[in-house]
């Protein structure tokens, strides 16, 4: 009977085996290598149950539960905290208020100056056509001379037509 003497594999190997990643002919030799020694097979065992825990773990994975100190000192950095913050000063809020809205402020100031425009526009008081008003057309013996006069308008127009 021939004795084969096995290389000692690495950690690294012996875990990535147990891991199932090592693949060919290391594998093979890891797994000679843990068959022949009760050493190596006591550290894959445990290899295996420690993987086994920490699925376990990462399965139920739950906050640690808080000691009243750790909470009161947890609370007590939480006020110091907010202690140590300057409360920001009022024009800054009025200012930031301000253009927040300024825009909006705008558009409303000039639908308002356009409206405003557009309604004394269309009250404006435009005088009427000469033709509504009581008029007198009377002629002079002189040619190229005609008068109109409008009572209602108070005025009097004289039109001169010379050669």
């Amino acid at each position: 009977m021939k004795l084969f003497k096995h290389k000692k594999p690495s950690p690294q190997e012996l875990v990535a085996w147990v891991d199932g990643t090592l693949r060919g002919r290391k594998a093979e030799q890891v797994a000679q290598a843990v068959a022949a020694s009760p050493d190596l097979q006591a550290l894959v065992k445990q290899l295996r149950r420690a993987r086994e825990v920490v699925a376990l773990l990462e399965e139920t994975e739950q906050p640690l539960p808080v000691t009243p100190e750790v909470y009161w000192q947890q609370v007590r950095a939480r006020i110091r905290r907010t202690q140590s913050e300057k409360p920001e000063p009022i024009w800054k809020l009025w200012f930031r208020w301000v253009w927040a809205k300024a825009p909006v402020m705008a558009v409303i100031v000039a639908l308002l100056c356009l409206g405003w425009w557009v309604y004394h526009r269309s009250h404006e008081q435009t005088p009427p056509l000469a033709s509504s008003y009581a008029e007198v057309e009377s002629s002079t013996n002189a040619p190229g001379i005609i008068t109109f006069r409008s009572e209602a308008a108070g005025m009097t127009v004289v039109w001169v037509d010379t050669p």
